[in-house]
């Protein structure tokens, strides 16, 4: 997982729910889209959440930082694995003895 990757998620699976919202959310006069796109919008939006979620877990992970695991621990994907993958250090940080 790099952080391009775990951007790249997270940007598939905002658009894919706005996506969804939008078709799913247009009347329903029988002019609508068809289920399938519908569908298709909202396991392409689950999905990419979910990898996208554990990226930024294990991004936490590699920086060895208790914060930032908390941070992409919250259930509030991708937009916790956005500021992780923007702002989480790379390496753990030196220890002095």
């Amino acid at each position: 997982m790099t952080r391009g990757s775990i951007l790249s998620f997270s940007a598939v699976c905002l658009l894919g729910g706005v996506g969804y919202q939008l078709l799913a959310g247009s009347d329903a006069s029988g002019a609508g889209p068809s289920g399938m796109l519908v569908a298709l919008l909202a396991a392409a939006a689950i999905v990419c959440g979910i990898v996208a979620w554990l990226g930024g877990v294990v991004l936490a992970l590699r920086a060895g930082s208790m914060v930032w695991l908390v941070v992409a621990a919250l259930p509030l994907f991708p937009i916790n694995s956005m500021v992780c993958a923007m702002f989480c250090p790379k390496s753990p940080p030196e220890r002095r003895r």
